[in-house]
């Protein structure tokens, strides 16, 4: 789990790189501004598969697709 703005949790909170590495999905549940800019590019060295749920409609959609994600978006955004 990664969240920038939980410090203390039942389970274990990691950095975002960590929480991405060798995963085959991320699912976004806020729209923290901080999310708006996670580099797809970045992430997707981390992953194993290239799939992202975003449930609040904050992604640059296009942006994750042209570097080679599944994109499946859920929410209008506001």
């Amino acid at each position: 789990m990664h969240d920038p703005y939980v410090k203390n949790f039942e389970y274990e909170v990691l950095g975002l790189e960590e929480a991405v590495k060798d995963s085959d999905c991320i699912i976004l549940i806020t729209d923290h501004p901080e999310f708006k800019e996670i580099s797809p590019a970045k992430i997707f060295e981390r992953m194993r598969s290239k799939n992202v749920v975003d449930t609040r409609n904050i992604l640059d959609a296009e942006r994750w697709k042209e570097d080679g994600f599944i994109v499946n978006v859920m929410g209008d955004g506001k």
